[in-house]
């Protein structure tokens, strides 16, 4: 059985080549993930003399018996004896019917215990009233039907200077009057149904 000094690690050889050193932890971390086992050849220097892993000096503290998980043992009370009175079902509905021991319903509740954040905010907002002036709002003039009659003017303008201009020519007046409508009603769409007040 071979032993390892203090402070130095323990070399594997694999099938490929001597790998190492491992420090205990490293060895316990590869023996729980099931790199290595107790049948894995190890040595104290790369090379040798070699022992299994079993048998080496450190193999009681690598391969600790895992502690078994236990439960306590049960205890049981037993609440009905022989010796006890039989159960009335009577007095069990009775007692059931009288509700648990709380206020009555009805009854007003408990009162709540002041709280000083409470208060306070409560206090400093009925404070700020009494010092602020009273708010007048004051609506503000609408420009939806200025802009609205600014936009139809500025478009249909534009379309009757182009219906004049074409005036003779029935393809390009039907065109520019179909564009008249479409614009018209769309800025009366958007304005009066899309937008809000402004």
């Amino acid at each position: 059985m071979s032993t390892t000094p203090q402070g130095a690690g323990i070399f594997l050889r694999m099938p490929d080549r001597v790998r190492g050193p491992f420090g205990t932890e490293m060895l316990k971390e590869l023996i729980e993930t099931g790199v290595i086992s107790e049948a894995t050849v190890v040595g104290d220097s790369e090379a040798g003399p070699w022992t299994t892993l079993g048998r080496h000096g450190l193999a009681a503290e690598l391969f600790q018996p895992k502690s078994a998980f236990r439960l306590k043992a049960t205890e049981f009370h037993r609440a009905n004896t022989a010796s006890a009175p039989p159960m009335d079902h009577q007095e069990m509905i009775r007692m059931a019917n009288q509700g648990s021991v709380g206020p009555k319903k009805g009854a007003a509740p408990a009162p709540r215990p002041i709280n000083d954040v409470e208060a306070m905010v409560r206090s400093t907002a009925a404070a700020n009233v009494a010092r602020e002036a009273p708010m007048i709002f004051v609506p503000r003039k609408n420009r939806r039907r200025r802009d609205f009659l600014f936009l139809i003017l500025v478009g249909d303008g534009i379309g009757a200077l182009l219906l004049y201009t074409f005036r003779h020519y029935p393809l390009p007046l039907i065109g520019v009057a179909s564009f008249m409508g479409l614009y018209t009603g769309a800025v009366t769409w958007i304005v009066w149904s899309v937008m809000g007040r402004y």
